[in-house]
Protein backbone atom coordinates (compact mmCIF):
# COMPACT_ATOMS: atom_id res chain seq x y z
CA UNK A 1 0.00 0.00 0.00
CA UNK A 2 1.29 3.24 -1.32
CA UNK A 3 0.81 5.86 0.95
CA UNK A 4 1.41 9.92 0.08
CA UNK A 5 2.81 11.89 2.26
CA UNK A 6 -0.16 13.91 3.65
CA UNK A 7 -1.79 10.59 4.56
CA UNK A 8 1.02 9.19 6.74
CA UNK A 9 1.20 12.82 8.21
CA UNK A 10 -2.31 12.85 8.85
CA UNK A 11 -1.95 9.44 10.34
CA UNK A 12 0.78 9.80 12.63
CA UNK A 13 -0.88 12.83 13.83
CA UNK A 14 -3.55 10.84 14.60
CA UNK A 15 -1.40 8.43 16.42
CA UNK A 16 0.24 11.12 18.56
CA UNK A 17 -2.75 12.20 19.38
CA UNK A 18 -4.49 9.15 20.92
CA UNK A 19 -1.23 7.90 22.74
CA UNK A 20 -1.15 12.01 24.23
CA UNK A 21 -4.84 11.08 25.32
CA UNK A 22 -4.40 7.82 26.76
CA UNK A 23 -1.18 9.07 29.20
CA UNK A 24 -3.73 11.18 31.86
CA UNK A 25 -5.37 7.79 31.86
CA UNK A 26 -2.83 6.00 33.81
CA UNK A 27 -2.40 8.45 36.30
CA UNK A 28 -6.13 8.57 37.34
CA UNK A 29 -5.36 4.81 38.29
CA UNK A 30 -3.52 5.45 40.89
CA UNK A 31 -1.34 2.67 42.55
CA UNK A 32 1.70 1.82 40.23
CA UNK A 33 3.33 -0.38 42.75
CA UNK A 34 1.25 -2.97 45.04
CA UNK A 35 4.13 -2.20 47.57
CA UNK A 36 2.85 0.78 49.31
CA UNK A 37 2.08 -0.78 52.62
CA UNK A 38 -0.30 -2.73 53.89
CA UNK A 39 -3.62 -0.67 54.97
CA UNK A 40 -6.80 -1.87 56.19
CA UNK A 41 -9.35 -3.05 53.65
CA UNK A 42 -13.38 -3.94 54.80
CA UNK A 43 -14.75 -7.05 54.38
CA UNK A 44 -13.05 -10.63 55.72
CA UNK A 45 -14.58 -12.50 58.57
CA UNK A 46 -14.59 -12.29 61.91
CA UNK A 47 -14.99 -14.81 64.38
CA UNK A 48 -14.14 -14.86 68.45
CA UNK A 49 -11.41 -16.18 70.03
CA UNK A 50 -11.44 -17.91 73.32
CA UNK A 51 -8.55 -16.18 74.75
CA UNK A 52 -6.97 -13.02 75.99
CA UNK A 53 -5.67 -10.93 73.02
CA UNK A 54 -1.78 -11.17 74.01
CA UNK A 55 -2.39 -15.13 73.76
CA UNK A 56 -4.52 -14.50 70.77
CA UNK A 57 -2.08 -12.43 69.31
CA UNK A 58 1.25 -14.69 70.01
CA UNK A 59 -0.93 -17.81 68.47
CA UNK A 60 -1.68 -15.87 65.14
CA UNK A 61 1.63 -14.79 64.99
CA UNK A 62 3.19 -18.18 65.13
CA UNK A 63 0.60 -19.40 63.14
CA UNK A 64 1.62 -17.48 60.44
CA UNK A 65 5.16 -18.19 61.01
CA UNK A 66 4.74 -21.59 60.59
CA UNK A 67 2.90 -21.21 57.66
CA UNK A 68 6.21 -19.25 56.18
CA UNK A 69 4.71 -16.22 55.97
CA UNK A 70 6.66 -13.32 56.36
CA UNK A 71 6.08 -10.75 58.75
CA UNK A 72 5.48 -7.02 57.25
CA UNK A 73 3.93 -5.44 60.24
CA UNK A 74 2.75 -6.48 64.11
CA UNK A 75 1.66 -4.29 66.53
CA UNK A 76 -0.21 -5.71 69.59
CA UNK A 77 -0.88 -2.20 70.69
CA UNK A 78 -3.19 -1.68 67.85
CA UNK A 79 -3.78 -5.27 67.15
CA UNK A 80 -2.83 -5.56 63.55
CA UNK A 81 -0.91 -8.04 61.99
CA UNK A 82 -0.28 -7.76 58.28
CA UNK A 83 1.71 -10.20 56.32
CA UNK A 84 4.06 -9.28 53.61
CA UNK A 85 2.78 -9.31 49.97
CA UNK A 86 3.38 -12.44 48.00
CA UNK A 87 3.48 -11.91 44.21
CA UNK A 88 2.02 -14.04 41.49
CA UNK A 89 2.15 -13.19 38.10
CA UNK A 90 -0.07 -10.30 38.10
CA UNK A 91 -1.95 -10.82 41.40
CA UNK A 92 -0.31 -9.39 44.81
CA UNK A 93 -1.88 -10.88 48.16
CA UNK A 94 -1.34 -10.46 51.68
CA UNK A 95 -3.17 -11.63 54.84
CA UNK A 96 -4.23 -8.77 57.38
CA UNK A 97 -5.61 -9.84 60.78
CA UNK A 98 -7.42 -7.17 63.41
CA UNK A 99 -7.49 -8.01 67.06
CA UNK A 100 -10.50 -6.48 69.19
CA UNK A 101 -10.61 -7.06 72.52
CA UNK A 102 -13.70 -8.16 73.80
CA UNK A 103 -13.03 -9.25 77.37
CA UNK A 104 -9.96 -10.38 79.05
CA UNK A 105 -11.04 -13.77 78.03
CA UNK A 106 -12.09 -13.19 74.83
CA UNK A 107 -11.10 -11.66 71.62
CA UNK A 108 -12.98 -10.92 67.73
CA UNK A 109 -10.48 -11.53 65.19
CA UNK A 110 -11.18 -10.10 61.64
CA UNK A 111 -9.32 -12.16 58.90
CA UNK A 112 -9.06 -10.80 55.38
CA UNK A 113 -6.76 -12.20 52.37
CA UNK A 114 -6.57 -9.17 50.16
CA UNK A 115 -5.44 -9.18 46.89
CA UNK A 116 -4.71 -7.09 44.81
CA UNK A 117 -4.31 -7.43 40.50
CA UNK A 118 -2.18 -5.66 37.72
CA UNK A 119 -3.37 -4.42 34.41
CA UNK A 120 -0.92 -4.45 31.31
CA UNK A 121 -2.63 -1.73 29.89
CA UNK A 122 -1.93 1.64 32.21
CA UNK A 123 0.67 -0.51 34.03
CA UNK A 124 -1.58 -0.01 37.51
CA UNK A 125 -2.37 -2.04 40.34
CA UNK A 126 -5.96 -1.82 41.74
CA UNK A 127 -7.45 -0.85 45.28
CA UNK A 128 -6.53 -3.60 47.39
CA UNK A 129 -9.99 -5.93 48.52
CA UNK A 130 -10.70 -8.60 50.44
CA UNK A 131 -11.18 -11.91 48.83
CA UNK A 132 -13.88 -13.24 50.56
CA UNK A 133 -13.10 -16.84 49.63
CA UNK A 134 -9.90 -16.68 50.36
CA UNK A 135 -10.79 -15.04 53.76
CA UNK A 136 -13.39 -17.50 54.66
CA UNK A 137 -10.85 -20.76 54.13
CA UNK A 138 -7.87 -19.00 55.79
CA UNK A 139 -10.35 -18.15 58.89
CA UNK A 140 -11.42 -21.57 59.06
CA UNK A 141 -7.86 -22.75 59.24
CA UNK A 142 -7.10 -20.26 61.76
CA UNK A 143 -9.84 -21.17 64.14
CA UNK A 144 -8.87 -25.10 63.70
CA UNK A 145 -5.45 -23.94 64.88
CA UNK A 146 -6.57 -21.80 67.64
CA UNK A 147 -8.73 -24.73 69.48
CA UNK A 148 -6.95 -25.64 72.49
Amino acid sequence: MNLNSTTRRFFALAVTAFALSVLPIRAQFGNRDAGTGPKTVPGGVTFSNPASLDQSFDAVLNYLKKQGKAIESADKQIGQIFTAQERSKKIATRIMVIFIKDSDSQTTLRVAVVTQQFHTFGEYWTKPVADEQQSKQFADDLKTALKP
